[in-house]
């Protein structure tokens, strides 16, 4: 979707795209995160939202993520996606930062 041009008419709009929300399933609780939604999101398509609680993380059965479709290709049904030992290593660090900020 193309943003509202009074100026223009309907033939100039090109609808090769939509926002849509899709669901993530199957990501460990600790990494339910903002930062994990837009790796998510990015495998899909352009990022336009992710909807976090009130703390910036995700708790639940799957995470909510907007992203900007093409619509002239077909839709992904599943994307199955890994993360090397390093990566987790990182996420699991900064998960002990993280508790060890809130205890005091």
């Amino acid at each position: 979707m193309e943003d509202f041009v009074p100026s223009r008419i309907i033939d100039d709009y090109e609808f090769k795209s939509i926002p849509i929300w899709v669901r993530a399933y199957g990501i460990p609780m600790g990494m339910m995160s903002r930062e994990t939604g837009i790796l998510v999101g990015e495998q899909i398509g352009e990022v336009v939202d992710v909807d976090p609680d009130i703390n910036g993380d995700s708790m639940g059965v799957f995470m909510r993520i907007k992203v900007k479709i093409d619509i002239t290709v077909p839709i992904m049904r599943f994307i199955t996606s890994f993360i090397d030992d390093e990566e987790e290593q990182e996420q699991d660090n900064e998960m002990k930062l993280r508790g060890d900020d809130e205890e005091k």
